[in-house]
Order: structure tokens, then C-alpha cells, then sequence
């Protein structure tokens, strides 16, 4: 079922927030959700560089190894038509997405919010459309959470339809370092903002993308990876998407989140950050 909000309300007069997290939940209820870990599974991982980073597991009963890359598929999970299960918002009036309760939850109220547009590409640069969904989505979760965009292969992404993601959960370890001012051991571009709102974030976006061509690794950045949470955006440029290890580094891996299998190298966990940076490029100094 597809329900349309237009400026963040239904015919119903429900609210866009209200209505999310209904989605997820029935989500849950009915099958076509599930969480992604293990429950109770969590660790706090810290090495030598004294940057706290969080382990998942996978549950393994649905992830035994690393998943092929993305590719083309004749039908796109993240357009129409939906299973008639998934209970999707179609976001107008100056977005213009899908919004879809994640199959695969990392936390309650996790959602992929995808263009309407079966045109659009994962890489292709954020537009107006983008930041005002953005906008309203944290204006209607009281500006908290993380947003992020995966912008193609070498940034973990898993889907080729433009799309970015919300999740409802704000402990990101990393990011918390790089607001305490701490160094970290690749190359960021960030912008500390005072609210969320549609200008704000087109601003930061904006910078930050023309910082990074500009910069040293401009020429060579394969894809990137841009998050906004905790009144910062931050974009971090990517060389490839798998680690030595052959894990999967995405956005929540930037900001501090590692997702493993309970077969993973053990190494990881003694060098969680040395896992992280090797798939981004050194920091400029």
C-alpha cells in the first residue's frame, strides 16, 4: 500500500513521523522487515588510536558472507510496484521519494528513502528534492538521528536506485571523536550546522562536495559517503567499499559501526579503526 503525504501530512491527518514508525512496526509484524543482528551482540571496540568504534553481528541465520556487489536487476526493489505487505509513503510537495521501512533493520525506525524518479542513479549528486526530504524528515524527528547517502559501489552501497537512508539512533562513536576535536586517521571534510533545515543542508552539501573534487583526492575518489547527525554533515571521500578483510564499510562504518560475521577475522576486532581507514584515503595534513 502506498499512502501519500503531501508537506508532511495524509488525508488521514497522521503525522509523517507518527506514520513511519507504524510502517516499520507493521514491518516487523508481518515479515517483510526483520533486524539485521544479532540481539545483545554489541561490543565496544577500541585500539591503539583510542577511538571507540561498535561491532554488530550478523544474524546468522539470514547473512553467511559477504554479499556480490550490486548490479542492474530487471526489476528495482526501490520503485513501484512494492510487495502489497510493505505499507510505503509517497513523500511530495517539494520531496519527491519513496519512503520504505528497511528490510533488513539495523535499528528500530530504520527507512530507505528513495527517489520517485525511476531515472535516478546511486552517485548522481544530491538536488533540491533530496534536501527537502532531508529537511522534513528532521524536522519530524526533532532534529536527532542519522541520515546518510552511500553515493555508489565503492561507498557500500547495496542498491543502484538513488536512494539515501534514516535510522532513529544517534551513537556514533566517531563522530563524537571528531566533535571532541580528535584526529582522525583519514581524510574528512566536515561542517558543524545549527539546524537541519532545507538551506542548511544544501549549503553544507554544496561545500563539502566541491572541497572534496578540489582537494587532493578529487581526481581519484571513487565514490563518497555523506552523513548528517548531530548538527554535523560530513563527507568522507571513499577509495573502494571492502576492507582487506572483506567486510563492507558504508556510512554507519565511517561513523563508527563495524558489521561482522561471527567467522570474521578476529584482527578486526583488535584494529577496528585500522579497518575503517584503509578504505578511505589518508588524512591531508
Amino acid at each position: 500500500m502506498i499512502e501519500i503525504f503531501r508537506d508532511r501530512m495524509s488525508k488521514s491527518g497522521l503525522s509523517l513521523h507518527d506514520a513511519i514508525l507504524r510502517n516499520v512496526k507493521n514491518g516487523l509484524r508481518n515479515g517483510t522487515s526483520e533486524f539485521l543482528f544479532q540481539e545483545n551482540k554489541e561490543q565496544k571496540l577500541c585500539d591503539l588510536m583510542k577511538i571507540n568504534v561498535i561491532s554488530h553481528f550478523y544474524n546468522p541465520k539470514k547473512y553467511i558472507g559477504p554479499p556480490p556487489p550490486p548490479k542492474q536487476a530487471e526489476s528495482d526493489p526501490l520503485s513501484p510496484p512494492y510487495n502489497e505487505k510493505v505499507n510505503v509513503i509517497h513523500l511530495m510537495g517539494g520531496p519527491a521519494h519513496y519512503i520504505i521501512p528497511n528490510k533488513d533493520l539495523v535499528k528500530f525506525g530504520h527507512i530507505v528513502i528513495s527517489s520517485d524518479n525511476p531515472r535516478d542513479m546511486q552517485g548522481e549528486p544530491l538536488d533540491d528534492r533530496d534536501f527537502a526530504c532531508l529537511a522534513d524528515i528532521f524536522s519530524e524527528f526533532d532534529e536527532h538521528g542519522i541520515a546518510y547517502y552511500n553515493s555508489g559501489i565503492e561507498s557500500g552501497c547495496s542498491q543502484l536506485h538513488k536512494h539515501f537512508q534514516y535510522i532513529p539512533y544517534d551513537e556514533h562513536p566517531i563522530v563524537d571523536a571528531i566533535l571532541q576535536g580528535r584526529k582522525i586517521p583519514f581524510q574528512i571534510y566536515k561542517r558543524q550546522m545549527e539546524w537541519f533545515n532545507f538551506d542548511s543542508i544544501k549549503k553544507a552539501y554544496t561545500e563539502l562536495l566541491d572541497e572534496a573534487k578540489n582537494g587532493r583526492y578529487g581526481k581519484q575518489m571513487k565514490a563518497y559517503n555523506f552523513v548528517l547527525t548531530k548538527k554535523l554533515a560530513l563527507f568522507v571521500p571513499r577509495s573502494r567499499a571492502r576492507s582487506s578483510f572483506q567486510i563492507i564499510i558504508n556510512s554507519l562504518g565511517i561513523c563508527g559501526h563495524l558489521f561482522l560475521w561471527e567467522t570474521s577475522d578476529s584482527r578486526i576486532l583488535q584494529y577496528p579503526m585500522s579497518t575503517i581507514s584503509e578504505v578511505c584515503y589518508p588524512p591531508i595534513q
